[in-house]
């Protein structure tokens, strides 16, 4: 992988102290909340998150570069033409990159969920120059809230593309007839749609979908 962008140097002031406080509560909601957030993308086939928040979001799964055992995160991603990445904010940790992030580096191989969609895709860190244009043009166009990240981080932040390996494979989004009708043919008994809505609580709670754990 290659280098990466220092996004803090174009963004020096730091946010004000109960911006920070968010940003903590945020990390810390993250990692509670991580294993839910998952099992509740998989439940709807990630269609509550389009449907919630209107975000493009993948689950991804790396192999941990200590245990090998494998790791899934739930991210929101974002689109440049075909290509679709990651960015490794971690809520704006000025400490570190997430885990996942050093996942894929020692091993790129990787398998998503996107939707009901399941397949792997070889992760390629971008360079100083294309993270910048990636960060002003797909990121805050998509998120202008990432913003802060870059403010308070102190650290470079990378960008991380995500290419399908097999032909066919791709982040295409649904209709939105598709979309409905997915929801539609999955019913749910009334103890399934409670703990659904008590989980949507507990991710509006936490900041869910993850900026990137």
């Amino acid at each position: 992988m290659g280098n990466v962008v220092d996004q803090h140097s174009a963004a020096s002031s730091a946010l004000p102290l109960k911006q920070r406080l968010e940003l903590v509560v945020e990390r810390e909601g993250n990692k509670r909340f991580r294993t839910l957030g998952a099992a509740l993308y998989r439940l709807t086939s990630g269609h509550m998150t389009r449907l919630w928040q209107k975000q493009d979001v993948t689950l991804l799964t790396t192999r941990g570069r200590h245990s090998g055992r494998k790791r899934t995160v739930i991210l929101q991603f974002f689109r440049d033409g075909a290509d679709v990445f990651v960015v490794a904010a971690n809520s704006g940790n000025p400490s570190r990159n997430p885990d996942w992030y050093f996942n894929l580096k020692s091993s790129p191989e990787a398998v998503v969920q996107f939707l009901d969609r399941r397949f792997s895709v070889q992760a390629d860190e971008l360079s100083s120059d294309a993270a910048a244009v990636l960060w002003s043009k797909s990121v805050l166009a998509a998120a202008p809230d990432y913003a802060k990240y870059t403010k308070v981080s102190g650290r470079p932040i990378p960008c991380i593309r995500l290419r399908p390996t097999a032909p066919g494979d791709n982040f295409a989004p649904p209709g939105v007839d598709e979309q409905h009708h997915h929801l539609r043919s999955k019913p749910v008994s009334s103890e399934q749609r409670g703990w659904f809505e008590r989980g949507l609580l507990l991710l509006s709670l936490a900041g869910l979908p993850s900026r990137d754990w």
